[in-house]
């Protein structure tokens, strides 16, 4: 069931409309109602709306015109230009009447089970006819059924629809919605901000969370907004507002951590781990109770999207984050951010603090405990991650395994970010686990298609930057030493990429250089590109990125040492 309005200056529909006035007005007037209620329509239904028990009567000449049909006990209009042409009988000054009677008598007479069936189309028909809703009651009422409705078609990805659930609600609180119904409105607006964001909206996103903050009457409505503010700088590639904000949301629960803390800090947390730990092993935390602390899951929710903006930022940061989630998870329990710190740490233990086999069953704790639990919504973020501690331990293929179940997921959610990582890290793995170049381009091609429409710029970097690669090395470039042909010039696009703010997509490039130039021979060139990759490795740690790094800049320096001047030599060993 769905109403709606059309245009109608169709020849068709004007025809149709001859053809409707031939029939009696009694039957006219149930086409009306009908084509109100949609293209499909239950006679049930139309008989409460018209008030007429003989309504099915008045149908029988529009079923004999071939106009509709009649199916166990429902009724279809033959085509959607007859719709148009029955909803266009209508005065239009009276359609907003006739639609809020339509929701009026459907909400009356549908059970809890019939209401949430047909959900969208009671709110459809109360929000055409919302502007003569007047009572507070019942306008606070039918906001309540766009929350449930917005919300029902954000979770299916509906975004664009949820926005517009959202936005009719928060209208018909009217003004003086925070004082009669503060809850309803901090939700709706938390909500419509958010499928802002997810709609790629990002300036209005963060104009509506700012006049959100104002009415937000408590720390854990405070720190739900900074969370996705967080997110939102981030994807704007805002490293420096992404982390502000989430170290600002952090102090609203008295924990104050510095933007660059100290490799002393770094060490101090993560020791408390393992004495917290004491005699048990890593994969006894899954028995942990289970997080109750309110306060306590909106921090872990906060930690956890701070990690996206630390890993562009100060590694200290990042390995901080880890340790403080999971000593949070020992001593309060495992909420569902606890998947991320288990698998934060574990991508971490092996290049920062040299336990690789300990980072595999942090992660696959995480792993576990998404199983354990069901935790759908964390099912990207953990075979993401593990992605970045089975290539230590495992074929590359299976980090490709775990990539592919990523990217499904994330989609599946919703999550534009963690898909588009998944693509970028995808096209990357598949390059180094051997795939044949044209393979592995023509994959490209359509993930940095779905990077593009999720408006992740460092995502569409990364995979651009594997394609110049694939270029040089197919020969489509000017020669194999560099990435530049007659639809790209190299040193315009390192002005740029040497100033992006997100270190990693800058570090990975220059990688990615010094392979092209080690695969070309220009040995001298591969380590120059290698040592603008150096001061920028911290960002890559634990990455299979870092590994090509160290296994190339050894080729480099191996395969120059005896044309290098006897003082580079040493420095070369």
């Amino acid at each position: 069931m769905s109403g709606g309005a059309w245009p109608f200056a169709d020849n068709v529909v004007d025809l149709m409309v001859g053809k409707l006035r031939q029939l009696s007005v009694p039957a006219q007037e149930a086409l009306q109602l009908a084509a109100c209620v949609g293209n499909k329509f239950d006679l049930r239904y139309l008989r409460l709306v018209s008030g007429r028990a003989d309504v099915e009567q008045h149908l029988a000449a529009a079923v004999r015109e071939s106009l509709i049909l009649r199916i166990n006990g429902s009724g279809k209009f033959l085509h959607d230009r007859i719709q148009q042409a029955a909803y266009s009988l209508i005065p239009e000054a009276q359609r907003a009447e006739v639609h809020l009677r339509i929701g009026r008598v459907l909400l009356a007479s549908m059970t809890a089970d019939k209401l949430a069936e047909h959900l969208f189309d009671v709110a459809n028909q109360f929000n055409r006819g919302a502007a003569l809703v007047t009572a507070q009651e019942e306008r606070e009422r039918v906001a309540e059924l766009n929350l449930v409705a917005g919300k029902r078609a954000k979770s299916s990805t509906a975004y664009n629809s949820a926005l517009n659930y959202f936005s009719a609600g928060i209208k018909l609180l009217g003004d003086d919605q925070w004082q009669s119904r503060h809850d309803l409105a901090y939700q709706l607006g938390f909500e419509r901000a958010e499928s802002e964001f997810l709609n790629r909206h990002f300036d209005e996103c963060l104009s509506q969370f700012d006049a959100l903050l104002d009415h937000a009457g408590t720390k854990l409505e405070k720190a739900n907004i900074y969370r996705v503010v967080v997110d939102v700088y981030t994807t704007k590639v805002d490293i420096g507002n992404a982390i502000s904000c989430g170290l600002e949301a952090l102090r609203l629960f008295d924990i104050d951590i510095s933007p660059h803390p100290t490799h002393d800090q770094v060490v101090a947390e993560y020791e408390a781990i393992w004495k917290s730990l004491g005699d048990r092993q890593i994969e006894d935390l899954i028995d942990l109770p289970l997080m109750t602390d309110a306060e306590m899951k909106a921090v872990m929710a906060i930690l956890v999207i701070l990690f996206a903006p630390s890993i562009a930022a100060d590694r200290n940061l990042l390995i901080l984050i880890c340790c403080h989630m999971v000593n949070i998870t020992i001593r309060c329990g495992n909420s569902d951010a606890s998947v991320m710190a288990y698998g934060y740490l574990g991508m971490n233990l092996g290049p920062f603090f040299g336990k690789y086999m300990e980072g595999f069953q942090c992660g696959m704790l995480g792993y576990d405990l998404v199983e354990k639990h069901g935790l759908a919504a964390y099912k990207a973020k953990i075979n993401f991650i593990i992605a970045f501690i089975d290539f230590w331990h495992l074929p590359v293929r299976r980090g490709i395994e775990h990539l592919s179940a990523a990217f499904k997921a994330a989609v599946d959610v919703g999550d534009l970010n963690i898909a588009s990582y998944a693509c970028d890290h995808l096209v990357s793995h598949r390059l180094v686990s051997g795939d044949p170049l044209d393979k592995v381009y023509s994959e490209s091609e359509e993930l940095s298609d779905f990077t593009r429409r999720a408006k992740f710029d460092p995502s569409s970097q990364i995979i651009f930057r594997t394609q110049r690669f694939i270029q040089a090395m197919q020969g489509r470039t000017a020669n194999l030493s560099t990435f530049s042909a007659a639809d790209f010039d190299q040193e315009e696009y390192e002005e740029h990429i040497d100033r992006y703010g997100w270190v990693s997509v800058i570090c990975g490039y220059y990688i990615m250089k010094l392979q092209a130039r080690v695969m070309s021979g220009d040995y001298e060139a591969a380590i120059a590109a290698g040592a603008k990759a150096k001061p920028r490795l911290w960002s890559i740690f634990g990455m299979i990125q870092e590994a090509e790094y160290v296994f190339y800049s050894a080729l480099a320096l191996a395969a120059h040492y005896h044309q290098a001047a006897p003082e580079l030599q040493q420095a070369y060993l």
